[in-house]
């Protein structure tokens, strides 16, 4: 059985798990949130990520001090900084992009990245780019147009 055997009854629901309650139970759109108030900090949740990639950032910069692209380092702490003032975001957050990409690219030329390190590449890259489309969060200098 694969994905094409999934086949959409009334438009709502998968015709495969129709009769099974716990699935109709899970796939409920009018289920209510467990904790509903947590939904009045969503503004929070933004400066927690800008506050992570901000620290990953500054511990980049320290790592590629010791690098042969020295260089870069100065372009993570100034991307950190600016990240953690939440001072533009936005354009900060391409910066990052920019160079975990560089980075990225660099460590692949040097030697292979280990799947660990891939993976923070991969995850800081989202963080940057939901910080590009959603902006700064709270305690931020940024203010929304």
């Amino acid at each position: 059985m694969d994905t094409t055997d999934i086949v959409y009854q009334n438009g709502n629901f998968p015709f495969l798990f129709h009769n099974c309650i716990l699935a109709q139970t899970i796939y409920n759109k009018s289920m209510l949130s467990l904790l509903p108030q947590l939904f009045s900090y969503q503004i929070v949740a933004f400066a927690i990520l800008r506050l992570t990639v901000s620290f990953i950032a500054v511990l980049a910069g320290f790592s590629r001090y010791n690098k042969s692209y020295k260089w870069t380092s100065v372009f993570y702490f100034v991307t950190a900084f600016f990240l953690l003032l939440g001072l533009y975001t936005q354009l900060f957050a391409i910066a990052g992009i920019i160079l975990v990409c560089f980075d990225f690219w660099a460590e692949g030329k040097i030697s292979t990245p280990t799947y660990e390190k891939k993976l923070l590449y991969l995850v800081c890259v989202v963080i940057l780019l939901s910080l590009l489309f959603t902006g700064p969060g709270f305690l931020a200098i940024d203010k929304p147009l």
